[in-house]
């Protein structure tokens, strides 16, 4: 899907790749998606026929890390801004709007890296 996606799809997909690399995490090209992805899962997932980026956030929830999530939706908000809600569970931004706000982008995709990173430093 990426390579027929439009130059600002592959220009987040670079941008994501190259955080990825910076905060460990490992990047899987899928049959609809790009992730960049931990042990536990997605981190954030690219949709070129959407362009848009998905931040999954079922493992804050069951962590029990509600203050971290709405730090996280707050910041996805405003990128998105006020024409439509982010969810809750999934929030998405749209490739336009991450562009435009790429360095917040950046900052959530650390900040969901370092909590998640926490975690698995207590899995057995």
């Amino acid at each position: 899907m990426l390579q027929n996606a439009g130059a600002e799809v592959l220009d987040v997909a670079e941008r994501l790749r190259s955080i990825g690399e910076d905060v460990d995490l490992s990047a899987l090209s899928a049959a609809k998606s790009l992730r960049l992805q931990d042990r536990l899962g997605s981190v954030v997932l690219l949709y070129p026929t959407y362009r848009m980026l998905e931040f999954p956030l079922d493992v804050l929830w069951a962590g029990g890390h509600e203050a971290e999530i709405g730090e996280v939706r707050d910041a996805l908000q405003r990128i998105a801004g006020a024409s439509r809600q982010v969810s809750t569970k999934a929030p998405n931004i749209g490739c336009r709007e991450a562009l435009a706000e790429w360095d917040a982008v950046a900052q959530v995709v650390q900040k969901l890296a370092r909590i998640r990173a926490a975690l698995i430093a207590k899995l057995p």
